[in-house]
């Protein structure tokens, strides 16, 4: 009987360990109003850590994607995993600035980049 309930748990412990080893990340989406139509830029920070921080998030044409607001680019970012946390805004020289703060639950890093064509903008040399 102890070999069985031995057998059983040494089944089970690499599922629980492979089960724990999920961690939460998270993002900043950055937006900016254009004045004139009213669409939204937005620039994706996963952290400076990454690559990638303040890159622009692109179309399937590598062109900077446009929103009509907002909770349009969070429903683009909820169609890959991503889960809302907090926002907040600020007024720069009477143009607003949307922070909205993301989470997503990972096992890899490349699930962290998953259904994101993202691409920090060339700095122009002066």
């Amino acid at each position: 009987m102890k070999k069985l309930i031995f057998l059983i748990i040494m089944l089970a412990l690499p599922t629980i360990i492979w089960a724990q080893s999920s961690r939460k990340v998270y993002c900043e989406l950055v937006g900016t109003e254009n004045l004139s139509n009213k669409e939204i830029t937005v620039i994706i920070d996963l952290g400076q850590s990454t690559p990638v921080a303040g890159a622009y998030l692109l179309n399937n044409n590598d062109q900077p994607l446009i929103f009509l607001s907002l909770p349009d680019a969070m429903n683009w970012m909820g169609e890959r995993g991503w889960k809302f946390i907090q926002s907040y805004e600020v007024n720069d020289y009477n143009q607003n600035i949307y922070h909205w703060v993301l989470m997503k639950t990972v096992k890899s890093n490349d699930e962290i980049f998953a259904g994101l064509n993202i691409k920090k903008p060339i700095k122009k040399k002066e």
